[in-house]
């Protein structure tokens, strides 16, 4: 109905106003009548279980050191406040074996807020199953786990530093949580979600970290004006997401996999950038994602799809990589409306890419035995023959490059010098499959007929790149906040009609 709101204004109305709700039930009191609050100053040596009654409020004060050791936890049952100031801190140091967390929050009233708190060495600093929490231009740096937030938990981060953590951040089982302007560096996993969380980051930073971020199972996530800078394994790592997260308007620079997929992840990654990346989006094993309106630029391999995993490629351009699509193991997407330049190939069919191995044998006795190896009754598993393996990838209705477009003149059948498929190499032999070796027919690419104009494509099909996408964090000098600033968020959607 004309004048209504769409679903995606009142989904951020909603956040909105959860956040400006759990901001105003996690402001410092304002001390007068009733109960007098506690008050921790000086150092604080934590060790034995503290806790705080619904009916109190824990100040701790600019300039306090807490000392937890092995068996010292607050659970906080009623309030608790720890603010700092930027010349005098509010300071945790943790144990690494400690049973809890340094704070504990178990009830639905309750509140912790950190602000200018820089924690250190501890199992856990702050645990909640449920209340709130919210922590502002803090650091966490070589915990285990810096915040781990599950079930009835509300929480907000903004402006907040993990470093050389274990864990920085981890989010699972219904939590709802916003993490904005924040920095994830050097730490072995930057956030990880779990089952069921209600996550949205925005405007983040996730540089150098083994994984910057990691997903197991559903969740309703989404990751929005994100940088993910020089990760060692992936900038996202997906298991088993399904249809989440959201990936929008990000950068991927100078990491090993910008995205890597796994085992029925199908993510929406859509007007973001990948640069100078070992492999942009990395898919294995029945995974589906929808790619649409990106910059695929200079990457190693920009997308890799292997062991049965399709996708949807819409819209996107792809310039000067090594390899623009490589496909493999009987994975057939659907590619539409993509402009490829200048890359070594545009696309590329590994070995077990055949439709004629998949109708003469099937995968479905290799993988029953898997499963049953796995004792595991996953129909996924059990998927024989695609109805798409019709020995044809078919990349027609796309935009190429003018070298590729001359070579194209030459008919359907042509052998293209930036595509290698079956007229490259027309046999492929497979050692002993339980069938003995066979030779098998590899599957041939069908690039005719192209577009005969240009679409629109990569993210400035939505805003011009200079101003629709966050610029690189800024690089704070000695003496700054933590953190890395909140960009301006990003208003576009795809145009009308566009897919």
């Amino acid at each position: 109905m004309n004048g209504s709101p769409d679903l995606e204004t009142i989904r951020e109305a909603v956040i909105a106003a959860v956040v400006l709700g759990l901001l105003l039930l996690a402001a410092p009191p304002t001390l007068g009548a009733g109960s007098p609050p506690l008050r921790w100053t000086g150092r604080v040596e934590l060790t034995e279980p503290f806790t705080v009654e619904p009916s109190q409020t824990l100040v701790v004060e600019e300039g306090t050191q807490i000392v937890a050791g092995p068996e010292g936890t607050v659970f906080v049952r009623g309030k608790a406040y720890l603010v700092g100031t930027r010349e005098a801190l509010v300071r945790i140091v943790g144990t690494r074996d400690a049973k809890a967390p340094v704070f504990q929050i178990n009830d639905p009233g309750a509140v912790v807020r950190l602000h200018r708190v820089e924690a250190e060495g501890a199992g856990t600093v702050v645990g909640a199953t449920a209340g709130t929490v919210v922590v502002t231009d803090s650091e966490f740096r070589r915990n285990a786990t810096g915040l781990r937030l599950q079930m009835r938990t509300r929480a907000v981060l903004r402006n907040v530093t993990f470093e050389e953590n274990d864990l920085g951040l981890a989010a699972d089982n219904g939590a709802l949580v916003r993490v904005v302007g924040t920095a994830f560096r050097k730490n072995k996993t930057g956030v990880g979600a779990g089952n069921s969380v209600r996550l949205a980051i925005e405007n983040t930073l996730f540089e150098d970290n083994e994984t910057g971020y990691g997903q197991t199972n559903g969740a309703d996530a989404s990751l929005e004006g994100c940088t993910f800078k020089g990760n060692s394994n992936a900038g996202v790592l997906l298991r088993q997401s399904r249809r989440s997260p959201r990936i929008s308007f990000c950068r991927f620079e100078e990491n090993r996999a910008a995205v890597k997929a796994r085992s029925t992840s199908h993510p929406l990654v859509e007007a973001s950038v990948f640069r100078n990346n070992d492999r942009g989006v990395d898919a294995y094993q029945f995974c589906g994602p929808l790619l649409r309106f990106n910059g695929f630029v200079e990457n190693g391999e920009a997308v890799r799809l292997d062991h049965k995993s399709g996708a949807k490629i819409r819209g996107n351009r792809f310039e000067r990589n090594g390899t623009a699509l490589f496909l493999d193991f009987s994975s057939y997407p659907e590619v539409r409306r993509n402009r490829f330049t200048d890359n070594d190939w545009h696309v590329k069919l590994g070995r077990f890419m055949s439709a004629d191995w998949e109708r003469r044998q099937g995968s479905a006795r290799i993988t029953l035995g898997k499963a049953r190896e796995r004792n595991t009754r996953n129909p996924m598993m059990l998927r024989g023959t695609l109805p798409g393996a019709a020995g044809v990838v078919d990349v027609s209705e796309n935009d190429w490059d003018e070298e590729t477009r001359s070579e194209m003149e030459a008919g359907p059948d042509a052998n293209l010098s930036r595509i290698w498929d079956g007229r490259d190499e027309p046999k492929v032999a497979y050692a002993d499959w339980g069938t003995g070796q066979q030779e098998f027919a590899l599957d041939r690419v069908q690039f005719s007929p192209p577009l005969t104009a240009s679409p629109a494509v990569g993210p400035e099909a939505w805003l011009p790149l200079d101003t629709g996408l966050p610029a690189n964090p800024i690089k704070r000098g000695p003496g700054a906040p933590p953190g890395n600033p909140p960009q301006p968020r990003p208003t576009a959607r795809p145009p009308h009609g566009e897919p």
